[in-house]
């Protein structure tokens, strides 16, 4: 691991969070689940932080958010672990979020969840609790 690059208070404290990249630019999804508030900001050259690109708030929280790649689109899947709801939503250039293209329920929660890219596949690790 390398050197510390940034050290602060994040002014909207977070419990969900990952990171993604669009058109050579580096952008850090955040979402707090008692409040509902989601943002995203761009993460510059030596690991700073640049002000929020979007934001706004869910009719519910999720804890669980992962993104992934179709076709040289990117999207990001997340659920809510109390009502197995989820949904897949497009994450846009300039750090922006597009327009909700699915979503359901599961039977079961899935508190950990990630997308792993194997020649060319995409696999998805889900862990239910």
């Amino acid at each position: 691991m390398g050197k510390e690059t940034s050290r602060g208070t994040c002014s909207q404290p977070h419990h969900v969070a990952f990171s993604f990249n669009i058109d050579d630019r580096t952008y850090y999804y955040g979402h707090n689940v008692e409040r509902r508030y989601w943002f995203i900001r761009e993460l510059y050259v030596g690991g700073k932080m640049g002000p929020e690109t979007a934001h706004g708030h869910l009719r519910q929280p999720f804890h669980v958010a992962a993104p992934f790649e179709v076709n040289s689109k990117l999207y990001y899947y997340t659920q809510n672990l109390d009502t197995k709801f989820w949904y897949i939503q497009e994450l846009l250039p300039g750090g922006r979020m597009g327009k909700k293209s699915v979503n359901g329920n599961w039977i079961n929660g899935y508190d950990v969840l990630f997308v792993s890219e194997i020649e060319e596949k995409s696999y998805v690790f889900a862990k239910s609790y």
